[in-house]
């Protein structure tokens, strides 16, 4: 089950890398930085991003 639950937060997290690297062509923080991102796709990257952390870190709701 664990590892059920650790692949599901590494899936998100890959799929908003994957986002990033094929709307700005790079993962380098300061292109990342200087790049023009939609702010709905802003929106969809940080919710990414929150649901992979969450479920890697002890957060409490969705700890396990």
């Amino acid at each position: 089950m664990l590892f059920l639950y650790t692949l599901f937060g590494s899936v998100f997290m890959l799929l908003a890398i994957l986002v990033l690297l094929f709307d700005v062509g790079t993962t380098d923080y300061q292109w990342l930085l200087v790049s023009e991102i939609s702010p709905f796709k802003q929106k969809l990257l940080f919710l990414a991003f929150f649901i992979a952390f969450a479920s890697k870190i002890p957060m409490v709701p969705v700890h396990i």
